[in-house]
């Protein structure tokens, strides 16, 4: 039996509300993800949050790659979205970059800030570049 127009319209807005869903447990997955990258870098660093955070990202990334693989998220069921499908793919990338290092990681707006404790026995370009001795332009023609 066909169903009548108006029932296919009903089950729009639910469809939307499930996508909203979906992209909510995204990115609740993968804000601790992103905090630890940050949070866990530099002077906070071990092995041992290494592999946890190693182990969380696998995990995820898994999720993200059963989903792309079979249309498919667990504990809800099958489902054909594709811009889903493209947000998968791109989460996986971004839980790959989500793991701490032994440097102190810094936000991209942070980074051209100055900083007097990193930067404080460093010279400005310009002083720099005029305490190189000048080179000839001939320096590679060698006189006997």
């Amino acid at each position: 039996m066909v169903q009548p127009y108006t029932a296919c319209m009903k089950k729009k807005p639910n469809n939307m509300n499930e996508i909203i869903i979906i992209l909510a447990i995204i990115v609740v997955i993968y804000i601790p993800a992103r905090w630890a990258k940050f949070a866990f870098s530099g002077k906070g660093f071990s092995n041992t949050k290494l592999w946890i955070l190693m182990i969380y990202n696998i995990y995820a990334g898994s999720l993200h790659m059963y989903f792309l693989e079979k249309g498919h998220i667990p504990f809800y069921g099958s489902m054909d979205r594709f811009p889903l499908g493209w947000l998968s793919a791109l989460m996986i990338f971004l839980h790959i970059s989500a793991i701490p290092t032994t440097w102190k990681r810094r936000p991209w707006r942070l980074r051209k800030r100055f900083d007097p404790k990193i930067r404080k026995h460093k010279l400005t370009f310009d002083r720099y570049r005029l305490a190189q001795p000048r080179k000839s332009i001939l320096f590679f023609w060698k006189r006997s």
